[in-house]
């Protein structure tokens, strides 16, 4: 037998689906939104397993406070919810150790308690906390029947161009791609590269409409790419600012690539906020990006960093992304430390 926090870890998959066969055995009536019972526990899971590792109780009592919206309770079978985490807590320890039993219970009895008495947590805060949540998740479907409005866009582009940049430079560019055919032509490229490109094209754009793609982050309502942008590295305006020669290209694409990464977090987590997802793709195969897709940018292929979808989910779980139910596997995130001095 193995570890409390060990077993979740490897197994919180198979947990919650022993959590939803329990349950639609024992309350068969209460839901058919099974996919999402599933994705919540998985959640709940995920924030034993932080708390149990780190040894706080901070996960628990946010995921629990998602249960509740302002003072009302989202869902009003609650004692069914605790019949079924009491039955995970109970399956978890008869597969481990009983080295963090008591523990587990512990936490288990927070989420109960929250859960029957109502939230513990700033609602102001609870709101960040909840995108920063969201965007963790890389989303791979997509509601292409749904259109993110002008302005919205233009907010996130706002949101990504005004992150700090060294020397407040315009050191990156930010493209917003909206039209579908170009989104499908885009994420054709976002990709291993290959030896040769013969695959890319029309044959793979096909692919990716039957829902057979490598990254389908990118296939979503909105595409942004993020380029490095060298025509700042030789402006005047650098060299005003920074004095000196222009960095090289090797040394100018390393420290660009950090300020596209804040842009692109901004642009991650202002969207989570409006209820929408985001996917992260560093996948990207420039060899097969002909001149012609990027020069009215100013920029070349080799700029390209980094592309994100954004937009609005298909199904509740973000790992699907084909009418086939094909998924892929999501991690539980790695124990962090919080370092106060």
């Amino acid at each position: 037998m193995t570890d409390v926090a060990e077993y979740i870890a490897y197994n919180y998959e198979y947990i919650s689906n022993k959590a939803v066969e329990w349950m639609k055995e024992k309350y068969p009536f209460r839901t058919r939104a099974y996919e999402k019972c599933t994705r919540d526990i998985s959640y709940i899971l995920d924030a034993y397993y932080q708390d149990l590792t780190n040894n706080t109780s901070s996960k628990t009592v946010y995921i629990a406070n998602k249960f509740w919206k302002g003072n009302v309770r989202q869902i009003e079978t609650y004692k069914v919810e605790i019949a079924v985490h009491n039955y995970i807590v109970d399956f978890i320890k008869s597969e481990t150790t009983q080295d963090r039993h008591e523990s587990l219970e512990d936490l288990k009895n927070t989420f109960i308690s929250i859960l029957e008495n109502g939230p513990t947590i700033n609602v102001e805060n609870m709101e960040y906390l909840d995108a920063i949540q969201s965007f963790q998740h890389c989303q791979r479907n997509w509601d292409h029947s749904k259109v993110v409005d002008d302005d919205t866009i233009d907010f996130l582009l706002e949101a990504g161009y005004n992150v700090p940049t060294k020397q407040n430079l315009n050191s990156f560019k930010i493209v917003c791609i909206k039209d579908r055919d170009e989104i499908l032509k885009w994420a054709s490229v976002a990709r291993n590269e290959d030896e040769t490109i013969s695959n890319v094209g029309v044959e793979t754009i096909e692919l990716m409409k039957q829902g057979k793609l490598q990254n389908p982050q990118t296939n979503a309502n909105l595409l942004y790419l993020f380029f490095v942008n060298q025509e700042e590295r030789t402006s005047e305006r650098r060299k005003h600012r920074e004095r000196g020669t222009p960095p090289t290209d090797k040394q100018w694409h390393k420290d660009k690539n950090f300020e596209m990464g804040l842009a692109a977090s901004a642009i991650g987590i202002a969207a989570n906020m409006k209820g929408m997802k985001s996917g992260f793709c560093g996948c990207i195969w420039h060899d097969a990006i002909p001149d012609s897709w990027t020069e009215q940018w100013g920029v070349k292929p080799s700029d390209l960093s980094v592309m994100m979808g954004v937009g609005y989910p298909l199904y509740d779980d973000h790992r699907v992304f084909s009418e086939e139910g094909h998924s892929k596997e999501s991690y539980i995130k790695a124990p962090y430390e919080k370092i106060i001095v």
